[in-house]
């Protein structure tokens, strides 16, 4: 195993009965495996993603963990849900549950590395998760309403700021910043 890239990751590798286990408690990884003797073994907020000798990143949630392969195969456990997830895949697990598949390019998957996010159309929600990661103060959404607009788009991690305030051109919002580094987004 060659581990390219992490990100906000603690983790502990563990040995033993011939498997190396990784446990992601928080962060991201991008995992490079070569087949091998020893299986490689994944465990983020109660998701098991297990290579089949791939390229593959984890991401930990708030509520579990997404899973996307670059190139190869996986297979993703959590619960008693398992899948099978191959080459520009990508499925969320939340609860127990396995949801979400879809199909994703490897760059978008892999923009992080590169200092960019990107957004095809998600919930405000998961995006002001992803901006969550990167910003000093607390983001909040005041409606379920405002959480469902879709956003679209590629921005500089370094750049939340500017996203933050070019919002209210973009959709129907309207953001409040105060003293403590928050900022809430209303309806407009």
């Amino acid at each position: 195993r060659d581990r390219q890239h992490m990100r906000g990751a603690r983790h502990r590798a563990l040995f033993g009965h011939g498997h190396e286990i990784l446990q992601l408690p928080q962060g991201e990884a991008l995992f490079r495996v070569q087949h091998g003797w020893r299986p490689f073994t994944v465990y983020a907020h109660q998701t098991t993603v297990r290579d089949i000798g791939t390229v593959f990143n984890v991401r930990n949630t708030a509520q579990g963990a997404e899973v996307t392969v670059i190139e190869g195969m996986v297979e993703v456990t959590t619960g008693s849900a398992k899948q099978l997830l191959g080459q520009h895949q990508t499925l969320r697990s939340e609860a127990g549950t396995l949801s979400g598949m879809r199909y994703l390019s490897t760059e978008s998957a892999t923009a992080w590395q590169q200092g960019r996010l990107m957004f095809d159309a998600q919930p405000l929600s998961a995006v002001v998760a992803e901006l969550q990661r990167y910003y000093p103060g607390q983001i909040e959404i005041t409606d379920q309403r405002v959480g469902q607009y879709q956003l679209s788009g590629e921005y500089d991690i370094h750049g939340i700021d500017a996203l933050i305030n070019v919002l209210p051109e973009i959709l129907p919002v309207r953001v409040e910043r105060h003293a403590d580094q928050s900022v809430v987004i209303r309806h407009r």
